[in-house]
């Protein structure tokens, strides 16, 4: 079974026992897009909780220039994953260092 998510012209495809997802992003849209995603998934149990610290951690870490400044979070993904997520991803990203 296949489900199809659009939006804004990104497409993410869930399979059974699974989720793809990419490794590098063209912009911080995408990325908050698919953080998003897999947040949501293990919200829902979609997903267990080591698989989405390894899919939080493997977007992070391929793609720190678009979400990380020296301040903090970028603008766009502060926006597009809001306070909640944000939260988890911290602790995520706290818990591999």
């Amino acid at each position: 079974m296949i489900q199809l998510w659009y939006d804004y012209a990104t497409i993410f495809i869930q399979l059974v026992g699974g989720i793809k997802i990419n490794t590098y992003y063209k912009n911080q849209n995408d990325i908050g897009i698919a953080l998003n995603f897999i947040i949501d998934s293990y919200w829902n149990n979609s997903i267990t909780e080591k698989e989405m610290i390894e899919k939080i951690n493997s977007i992070v870490e391929n793609n720190k220039e678009k979400i990380l400044r020296k301040e903090g979070y970028v603008t766009v993904i502060i926006h597009k994953c809001g306070k909640k997520r944000l939260e988890l991803i911290d602790k995520v990203r706290r818990e591999d260092a």
